[in-house]
């Protein structure tokens, strides 16, 4: 009798925290809270204003190029795809926590075209709202964000944002699978 009385709660407790993990960041139809005024490689601070193409950009946040194997497989895999974008009018724009050295020697050894800003001190990736709190403060990983893809049109308005969902609700989105680059493509073109 005592498991049926508490059912319901378990139930309202597993749903409320699966809808934190569906809850990255900013929604479609919202302002970006930031405008992106990060270090590029190129050793210049770009924002969303230099980077937009006539459509807008699509802004890759990655853990990290230094240390996540499956971010570096994305971002070359972007870098590879940068004309698929540009075509459509958008830029393709990867961010990570990493310092601007690390990103700069990682852009060079891949023969990178594709904008990559360094967050350092992960403000934008927390103002987006998608720190991934899964590593204490102490760590030296601390301050990487969950791997997630927003669309944003000329204007700094979100139109889309696409990410795989994890298996478990702590880290609320999958650090090893991301949003295939046609799906992507897709959503872009999708958007009015």
């Amino acid at each position: 009798m005592k498991i049926l009385k508490l059912l319901p709660i378990v139930i309202m407790v597993l749903f409320a925290q699966n809808a934190n993990a569906q809850g990255l960041g900013p929604d479609a139809g919202a302002k970006i809270p930031h405008d992106l005024s990060l270090m590029a490689t190129s050793g210049q601070v770009e924002n969303l204003d230099s980077l937009k193409s006539e459509n807008g950009i699509a802004l890759f946040f990655v853990r990290s190029v230094d240390w996540c194997p499956y971010c570096k497989t994305q971002a070359k895999e972007v870098n590879e795809r940068a004309q698929d974008f540009l075509d459509r009018g958008i830029t393709p724009v990867l961010i990570s926590y990493d310092d601007p050295q690390i990103q700069k020697d990682f852009f060079d050894k891949e023969g990178f075209s594709v904008p990559l800003l360094a967050d350092v001190g992960s403000v934008v990736i927390k103002e987006f709202g998608i720190l991934n709190d899964s590593t204490s403060p102490e760590s030296k990983y601390y301050g990487y964000p969950h791997p997630i893809v927003f669309l944003i049109s000329p204007d700094g308005v979100i139109k889309n944002k696409l990410y795989v969902e994890s298996d478990t609700i702590v880290n609320g989105s999958s650090y090893k699978e991301r949003p295939e680059i046609d799906a992507i493509l897709e959503a872009i073109d999708a958007m009015d």
